[in-house]
Order: C-alpha cells, then sequence, then structure tokens
C-alpha cells in the first residue's frame, strides 16, 4: 500500500493533541503553531480504509494520536482485540519498553492520525511526567488485556 498523505495540522487538531499528550500544564493555549514548531518531525496524516499504521513485529518508537476514524488493533492473524477513536493514543507499549510493536494497527475507516515522531515526543516525555505516567498506566492496562 501507498504511503499515508501528510495533512495540515489545524486549531481542533491541536487542541486534541493537547489533551491527549497532556500539554495543558506547559501549553495552556496550545496552538497549531505550537504543534508545528515543538514537533518538527511529525505530522498528522490521512489513512485510507485498511491502510496500516504499524505492524506486529516492527520496531519503532513513534507515538500516534487518532485524530478522526476508527483504527483497529489486531494480535495474530487478524483477530481485532480493540478499537479506538478520536483522541486514542497508540504506540506506547513499544516506546515506554523499547519492544517491537506487539499488534499490528489498521485504519477500519477513512481516518486522520497525529504521528508523534520519537526525537520529538524524547524532550515532552522527560519534563511532563503527568503524560510518562499516562503512558505507562495505558501500556500496563494494554498489556494485561
Amino acid at each position: 500500500m501507498s504511503e499515508p498523505v501528510a495533512l495540515e495540522t489545524d486549531e481542533p487538531i491541536a487542541a486534541l493533541l493537547s489533551r491527549a499528550l497532556k500539554l495543558e500544564p506547559f501549553f495552556p493555549e496550545f496552538s497549531a503553531e505550537h504543534a508545528r514548531k515543538l514537533f518538527p518531525r511529525s505530522g498528522l496524516f490521512a489513512y485510507p480504509r485498511e491502510q496500516v499504521l504499524v505492524r506486529q513485529g516492527e520496531l519503532g518508537r513513534d507515538l500516534f494520536i487518532v485524530c478522526a476514524g476508527r483504527v483497529g488493533v489486531l494480535k495474530g492473524p487478524g483477530f481485532i482485540v480493540a478499537t479506538l477513536e478520536a483522541g486514542a493514543v497508540l504506540g506506547e507499549i513499544a516506546l515506554l519498553r523499547e519492544v517491537p510493536r506487539t499488534a499490528t494497527v489498521t485504519a477500519l475507516e477513512d481516518s486522520r492520525v497525529f504521528r508523534l515522531a520519537y526525537p520529538d515526543l524524547r524532550y515532552i516525555l522527560e519534563h511532563n511526567e503527568e503524560l510518562a505516567a499516562h503512558l505507562r498506566t495505558l501500556a500496563t492496562e494494554r498489556l494485561a488485556s
């Protein structure tokens, strides 16, 4: 399949990112311009239905935030274990545990997903304990299910 199409990050996407990444204490009025400056290697992408975001077993530490649409989390041969919608974060297990991806994630419908590149995320994780704790809890919950 082809690569996802890059889209422009607008104000509603910036607001969703702020909530999902718990940025309010640092950037009370987080804007699209902040997103572009703070995350220069990252961006919003359109994933058409059935396009794979990440594949189980791949290496990668980027984090993903679903901004619109729905994605399915699959383990094994096509068994959907979860459906994630706008505001959901994924990729935290590989990020925090430095292990290969534990599931394949595929767009169940046309979706917009913000891919947060690890180099852009590293600084925020080091200085935002609330986000780091949230991601640790999310990883623990998902590994238990």
